[in-house]
């Protein structure tokens, strides 16, 4: 896997972030206990304080799902700045000879083929909020088909409830992840939750914010709306454009309506500026189409197409469904040869074949496009449709599991911005729900009411100091993204999860809601609740919410916490924000894709 990450972060912002709090950079490996970079998140929130109360995990077992743990790849990444030895040895994560005593190793059930190691540096996020909790790793990465991806995953959720885990942390982006169904991952992680273990989740970072640019001296109306993707509760079919009618002249075609007006429209066009920063591979996104059909009784026949200035049909840019699939889902790269230095278009054509399954205007067919879009600056940066209207829904990226109802959804807002904003690229809702759990061998019920999950639950902390991975920045590598932000939640809910033993999980979430701090900002044509959820994850406010025993004695394992400088309940950052706003410093700006397929 890789990440392809745009930062602009002054130098000084990151060595007076890491001087101001806990997260100071490690010692060699011969070194006593100190600090290693990802406590920085333990003190901007407050959790020292937790710590130095006897609040640390013990007892509880964390488990992280991710890409892989020691298997990086030098090949694609080149010489990593760690191994997960030299964390140990640095205290960075438990192991025997972790100098600040949190011996307990790592239990890794498998290992992820060679890639970014990323799950290593979740895992140092959880130890530094929870460092004496046991930890398990194992990985979600499978291969290029959608089934037998969701079934990898699903696996390895089933191995986390094997090892007895307390909370699962998940930052898997399948291609196949399904948006109007319940595939097998989405199916376990629920049978987890049933289990009594809490599932967080990230968001995923597939959100693609509209930017702002002129068309003949025209502003971009989609300015500041997600416009990731588009989908219908109803497919409305249309005459296709004669393009597309002449390129498969075979079929018999029936075209998306775009238009939720009375008028018809059946394209919607995109506007383009894939970056020079970029290498021609990243310049593209995958297109990924879906429709509201049960897995394993898939009977319609869907296809994309993408036109250019001209009307013609971009040949590379078609998306055609497997007829051996079982999945409603199909995707393929898109917008490759495009210029680098000015704005293009290309207009989207969605199409079903007349005969193929069920007729569209007998039963209502959800319909769906998104961008998998896994670079920085997002290639996609205008859209014709950009409001929802009606029975159109645009810019909602919460699928797969993130769309479950029971699972503890993680949006993110950078650990170096205060007041906190949420991050451009953090998914969002809301997204609806028409089929049930699945069960192996039989297709999914559909639900007697579709499910709608509103968006993330709360947003926790991203852009977080680790020892190897992130964005390199005057020697500190900063890791962005949802998938960061995620381990904070689930570190954060162990904690409180110690603090009230006999609180069932569902008390414990929904203190976890009831505590976190809004975020009042959201994006044009959405509410916080689709955007940041509840809010930021308030840990010191969640403690003190459902905390039912005398605090536990502190653990005899580590004395870092007796190093960090003191904050407070209501602190959240706020001694930072005023040494920076005193050092006159712009926060960091960021942008990065979580997802499991990375071409470069």
């Amino acid at each position: 896997m890789s990440r392809l990450i745009a930062v602009s972060a002054a130098p000084v912002l990151v060595a007076s972030m890491l001087a101001l709090s806990s997260g100071a950079a490690n010692a060699s490996p011969a070194a006593a206990c100190t600090p290693a970079p990802a406590s920085a998140v333990a003190n901007v929130l407050g959790i020292d304080q937790l710590h130095a109360a006897g609040l640390d995990g013990a007892g509880l077992t964390i488990g992280v799902i991710s890409t892989s743990y020691n298997s990086y790849s030098t090949e694609l990444y080149g010489t990593p700045a760690t191994t997960a030895p030299d964390d140990v040895a640095s205290g960075a994560l438990p192991g025997a000879g972790n100098p600040c005593g949190y011996e307990q190793p790592v239990q890794v059930i498998q290992e992820g083929p060679a890639s970014d190691d990323e799950g290593r540096a979740m895992l140092q996020i959880v130890h530094a909020i929870a460092p004496a909790a046991d930890l398990v790793f194992t990985t979600g990465a499978g291969g290029d088909d959608p089934v037998s991806d969701d079934q990898a995953l699903a696996a390895a959720i089933t191995s986390m409830v094997d090892a007895g885990v307390d909370v699962i942390v998940d930052d898997i982006m399948l291609e196949g992840d399904l948006a109007f169904a319940s595939g097998f991952a989405a199916t376990a992680a629920q049978r987890a939750t049933d289990a009594g273990v809490i599932y967080t989740v990230a968001a995923g970072n597939l959100n693609v914010v509209g930017d702002t640019f002129d068309v003949d001296g025209t502003p971009s109306p989609s300015a500041g709306y997600p416009i990731g993707s588009w989908q219908t509760t109803q497919f409305r079919g249309a005459p296709c454009p004669e393009a597309v009618a002449a390129y498969d002249p075979t079929a018999t075609l029936e075209c998306v309506d775009f238009d939720p007006s009375e008028a018809i429209d059946t394209t919607a066009t995109y506007t383009l500026y894939p970056s020079s920063t970029l290498a021609p591979a990243q310049r593209t996104a995958l297109g990924i189409l879906q429709w509201g059909e049960a897995p394993y009784a898939v009977t319609s026949s869907f296809s994309a197409y993408f036109l250019d200035e001209n009307d013609e049909v971009v040949a590379s840019d078609v998306i055609t469904t497997d007829p051996t699939s079982p999945y409603p889902v199909t995707g393929t790269s898109v917008f490759s040869g495009l210029p680098t230095d000015t704005l293009s278009s290309r207009s989207l054509v969605i199409a079903r074949e007349v005969g193929a399954g069920a007729d569209a205007s007998a039963a209502p067919l959800p319909v769906r496009f998104s961008f998998f879009d896994n670079n920085s600056p997002n290639v996609v940066v205008g859209a014709e449709y950009f409001a929802s209207s009606g029975n159109d829904t645009v810019g909602s990226s919460l699928v797969g599991r993130a769309a479950n109802l029971s699972s503890v959804t993680v949006a993110a807002a950078s650990l170096l911005v205060n007041p906190r904003s949420l991050d451009a690229y953090s998914g969002i809702g809301p997204q609806l729900r028409y089929f049930g759990a699945y069960d192996a061998g039989l297709a999914p019920a559909p639900l007697p009411v579709p499910e709608r999950r509103e968006g993330p639950t709360v947003t926790g902390i991203d852009v977080i100091p680790t020892t190897f991975f992130g964005v390199l920045e005057d020697g500190y590598y900063l890791y962005p993204g949802t998938s960061a932000a995620t381990p904070v939640v689930g570190a954060t809910l162990a904690l409180a999860k110690q603090a009230a033993p006999s609180a069932t999980n569902r008390r414990l979430v929904d203190a976890l809601v009831a505590t976190a701090t809004p975020i009042a900002t959201t994006w044009n044509g959405t509410v916080p609740a689709q955007t940041s959820g509840a809010g930021v994850v308030n840990p010191t406010a969640l403690i003190a919410a459902v905390r039912e025993t005398p605090a536990p004695a502190p653990s005899p394992a580590g004395t870092a916490s007796a190093t960090l400088p003191e904050t407070g309940p209501t602190t959240d950052g706020l001694a930072w924000a005023a040494a920076l706003l005193a050092l006159g410093i712009a926060g960091l700006l960021g942008a990065c894709a979580r997802t499991r397929r990375r071409a470069a």
